[in-house]
């Protein structure tokens, strides 16, 4: 079984995006079904960098899930049904939404679940204090810190300039990595 760490998906998430900067930026303040098609464009190239595969459209309303292999003993070959979910992935243009997908993140089984959103750094600690808050009232077997990482992405543009920060959650709050 495949797991991945949120450092590992920093890393492939990184390696993706750092030479996308100019595409991003061309999209960054247009039409927001514009730019999360274009995002996941770059969740495809992400997934060989971690040796899983993806779908990429909604699976049980999941922006994209990442899995090792899909269950083709019990469903057909042209379906999508995998084994497990080992990154559930929510993306979200608008910051006040992401709550609704961070709260949708824990109703998942997976061993890294990840939320892309966008604000600006002088955002970050409040939004991750109410994460972290949901995440706590959803961890009912207290694995979350052990067992199910927690992974906030936040995207920024400034100045022409855009900035990814990570944080991971770790024994009830949030870090930066």
């Amino acid at each position: 079984m495949r797991t991945v760490q949120p450092v590992e998906f920093k890393k492939a998430f990184m390696e993706t995006m750092e030479p996308a900067k100019s595409m991003l930026l061309k999209k960054w303040h247009g039409r927001l079904g514009e730019f999360t098609a274009l995002m996941r464009t770059y969740f495809q190239r992400i997934a060989p960098k971690l040796q899983l595969e993806i779908y990429n459209g909604d699976y049980y309303t999941l922006d994209a899930v990442f899995y090792e292999t899909k269950d083709t003993k019990h469903f057909d070959q042209t379906t999508t049904y995998v084994h497990y979910i080992a990154i559930a992935l929510e993306h979200e243009n608008n910051i006040v939404g992401a709550y609704t997908e961070m709260n949708k993140l824990q109703l998942f089984n997976s061993p890294l679940k990840v939320l892309i959103t966008y604000a600006s750094k002088s955002e970050h600690d409040a939004y991750l204090e109410e994460y972290s808050e949901m995440i706590k009232s959803a961890d009912v077997f207290e694995d979350f810190s052990t067992h199910k990482k927690q992974l906030v992405v936040f995207g920024d543009e400034v100045d022409g300039q855009v900035s990814w920060y990570f944080y991971q959650f770790v024994d009830g709050k949030f870090s930066e990595i």
